[in-house]
This record gives structure tokens, C-alpha cells and sequence, in this order.
């Protein structure tokens, strides 16, 4: 998959940070580090139920909502996900992820970006639930560094 203009900013940026997180963690231990980081979580979260919840318009849910929600998410990350929906569930799919590639980059090895992702995804995926019931959202990451990442939001009703 060719790498574009959003893929190689990001991964920039996340390059930038997994740095900037180096140093906090250096300074006041990894564990709360990895605990401010994963607050940030929430917002996103709420964010994400806000445009479900806008997109459908005060209809309910459909799980092409949640695809579309999801690709924009994704595409916004300089991600470009492979998107299945299969009955309640949009599963997105992504290889080749700037935010992994840039922590990488920065020095940190699989397992601590592994926490940090499924650690902001907790939070995330919590608050989008909290926000908007009708949905709940898993991560499968990836097992070594040139798998891919299944993120899955489903409807729950």
C-alpha cells in the first residue's frame, strides 16, 4: 500500500510524541505515563459518539453509520482501513498505521506501543459507550510488528 501526504504526517507526529512520552516516562514513571496518556481516551471517545449520533440523526444507529464513522476516524489518523461490515459489526482493518509506525520510529518496542494503544483504547472505547449505548468497540492488536491492527465496533441493542 502506497504510504500518502496523511500516513507520512502522522506518523510525524506520533514520532514526535512517542518521544515526548519517552521523556515524561523517564521523569515520572512509566505507569503514569501510560495513565495520563490513556485519559486522553475519553475525549476521543465522545467525539466519536457525537458523530454517530449526528450522522444518524436522531434515527437509530445502522451499522453503515458505524462504518463510515469509523473510516473517518481512521482516515483522519493517516490510516487507510479495510472495512467490513458483516451483520451488527464494522470491523476495520489496518497494516500499515502511522500511529505504530511513528512510535516505533521513536524508539519504543512493540509491547509499550501496544499498552499505549489498547490503554487509549480502553478509555476511548468506554466513554464512546457511555455516550452512546447502542455501541460497544474492541481492538485486536496486532501480534508482531508487521501484522495489523482489527478494530471492531458493534451494535448492541
Amino acid at each position: 500500500m502506497a504510504r500518502h501526504e496523511g500516513y507520512q504526517a502522522a506518523k510525524q507526529a506520533f514520532t514526535l510524541y512517542g518521544a515526548f512520552f519517552q521523556n515524561v516516562a523517564q521523569e515520572i514513571g512509566k505507569e503514569r505515563a501510560l495513565s495520563l496518556h490513556c485519559e486522553l481516551g475519553g475525549a476521543f471517545g465522545k467525539q466519536l459518539a457525537g458523530s454517530i449520533l449526528e450522522k444518524s440523526a436522531g434515527a437509530a444507529i445502522e451499522v453503515h453509520t458505524l462504518s463510515a464513522v469509523q473510516k473517518e476516524y481512521a482516515l483522519s489518523m493517516g490510516c487507510i482501513p479495510e472495512l467490513e461490515v458483516a451483520g451488527s459489526a464494522s470491523r476495520q482493518t489496518v497494516g500499515e498505521c502511522p500511529v505504530y509506525d511513528g512510535l516505533r520510529a521513536s524508539g519504543l518496542d512493540h509491547a509499550s506501543v501496544e499498552a499505549i494503544c489498547r490503554g487509549i483504547g480502553v478509555t476511548n472505547y468506554a466513554a464512546l459507550h457511555e455516550a452512546c449505548p447502542a455501541v460497544e468497540a474492541s481492538l485486536e492488536f496486532r501480534t508482531a510488528p508487521e501484522g495489523a491492527c482489527v478494530e471492531e465496533w458493534a451494535l448492541v441493542r
